[in-house]
């Protein structure tokens, strides 16, 4: 039986944090789906369909993972993929308080699933998809932030 795990997230855009924590997953894991999130909204400026390639390029030496889209509910999704596990990352102990709330709920709401932390390097910890939207409006390098194939497409937009 195939060991499967479902990371989702806005991934807007995918960071060093992110690619750490699919990473690590992709080793304990057969098979690993990053589910990413339809939701728009107004401060995320990429779309769901650039967010995907810029994962498909960060990603592309990995062979355990599909991306795919994600329509409502990890929990609902965790279901239909007959995936008991989900993935979540943590960089510090204010992401473990909300990350606990998110997995009691999907818990409740799919008896069978299981949530892992995995915790990103120390180097990649101070991350965030937020502030290197922030620095991108700013128009500020975030190399040092994100995989290469962002970086490649943030500086020829």
């Amino acid at each position: 039986m195939t060991k499967t795990a479902i990371y989702a997230g806005t991934f807007a855009p995918i960071t060093l944090g992110h690619l750490d924590i699919i990473e690590q997953a992709a080793e304990l894991f057969d098979k690993l789906y990053i589910a990413v999130s339809s939701y728009n909204r107004q401060d995320i400026p990429l779309t769901q369909e650039l967010r995907i390639e810029l994962i498909q390029a960060a990603t592309k030496d990995l062979n355990n993972i599909e991306i795919i889209t994600l329509e409502g509910s990890i929990a609902a999704l965790a279901k239909k993929l007959n995936s008991e596990w989900l993935v979540r990352g943590l960089r510090n102990a204010q992401d473990l308080v909300i990350e606990q709330s998110m997995a009691a709920m999907n818990k409740q709401l799919n008896p069978v699933l299981n949530t892992i932390f995995l915790q990103a390097k120390p180097e990649y910890q101070h991350i965030q998809a937020t502030l290197v939207r922030q620095l991108m409006q700013c128009q500020e390098d975030v190399s040092a932030f994100v995989p290469a194939a962002v970086s490649q497409w943030y500086s020829n937009r």
